[in-house]
This record gives C-alpha cells, sequence and structure tokens, in this order.
C-alpha cells in the first residue's frame, strides 16, 4: 500500500465508513458507530503492514470493521442481564451460562423440540416466551401482553423453571 497523506487517509476513512454504514447492527449511536469506525481504520493503517500482500487493503478494512463489531456484540451480549431478575439465563453448578431462548440457529431438530415445548405452555406462558424469543424488552412483553409487571416477573420465574426441568429430561 502506498504512503497515505493526511488528506487522503481523511477522504479514503469517510469513503470506508459510509460504505459500513448500516452493514452491522448495533445499539451505538450514529456518533459513536463513526467513532469506531475510525477506531478499526486507524487501527487497520497501522498493523496492514504485517499482513500486507494477502489482501486488499479495503478487504482488510471491511475485515477489521467485522470483527471489531462482533467484539462489541459479544461484550454486550456479556453484559446481558445474567443478574437481571427478567432475564431466562443463569449459571449451571459449575459456573457455565446457559442462555434458553437462543436464536433461531443451530441445531433444526433441537429448535422443533424447543417450540414443541412452548406451546404445550399456558397462554400466558406461551405469549411471553414467544416474545423474549424474538427478543422483545420487557416493558414491551408487559404493554402488548396486558399484564402487569410482576405478573410478568412471576411467568419468567415458570418459565426458567420449566426450562431448566426441560433441559434436565
Amino acid at each position: 500500500m502506498r504512503r497515505l497523506q493526511p488528506v487522503d487517509i481523511e477522504t479514503h476513512a469517510a469513503s470506508f465508513i459510509q460504505r459500513q454504514h448500516g452493514k452491522h447492527s448495533t445499539y451505538l449511536s450514529h456518533e459513536e458507530q463513526v467513532a469506531e469506525y475510525w477506531c478499526v481504520y486507524l487501527e487497520a493503517v497501522r498493523s496492514y503492514s504485517k499482513v500486507a500482500g494477502c489482501c486488499e487493503f479495503d478487504e482488510y478494512l471491511d475485515f477489521c470493521a467485522q470483527e471489531r463489531f462482533g467484539e462489541l456484540k459479544m461484550q454486550r451480549n456479556a453484559q446481558f442481564a445474567l443478574e437481571s431478575k427478567l432475564s431466562l439465563d443463569k449459571n449451571t453448578p459449575n459456573g457455565e451460562r446457559i442462555g434458553w431462548l437462543v436464536g433461531s440457529i443451530g441445531d433444526c431438530s433441537k429448535s422443533v423440540m424447543l417450540w414443541d415445548y412452548i406451546n404445550s405452555f399456558g397462554e400466558e406462558e406461551r405469549y411471553v416466551a414467544e416474545r423474549l424469543f424474538y427478543k422483545n424488552s420487557p416493558s414491551e412483553i408487559v404493554a402488548e401482553g396486558k399484564i402487569s409487571m410482576d405478573k410478568y416477573k412471576e411467568i419468567v420465574l415458570r418459565l426458567r423453571e420449566r426450562f431448566c426441568d426441560w433441559a434436565v429430561a
């Protein structure tokens, strides 16, 4: 890669940021995303010499951005509500974290069994489980389902126990 002048870096970075805009779903505000893209860009400029020749610089930039936003997503998910009373996640006795309602990726047969099990629940439990699966927030579930927050917490606790029983069976 030829040595870029400061003006070239600014225009190239702006082009990169515009290309990336909307590629990575994130909870960050627009300004925070732009700042992260700048960090990715500057880090890629600094580290590209180590991998020069493996790919074009723009491809390397895209890879770096994908890696960074993947890390941000993992950090956010790791901080997500294990401690929350509304979370269905829990720790096993040996310290592993178990997420009961993970997205629809993975083994199809287990997904079918999960939904069959969820369909055997009562109407309120099934509604809350489905909304949690589709990543609705507790406030959205309470508002749309016309249930109180206390009732919601009670349902989540019942769901947690039912899923624990299901996982053991």
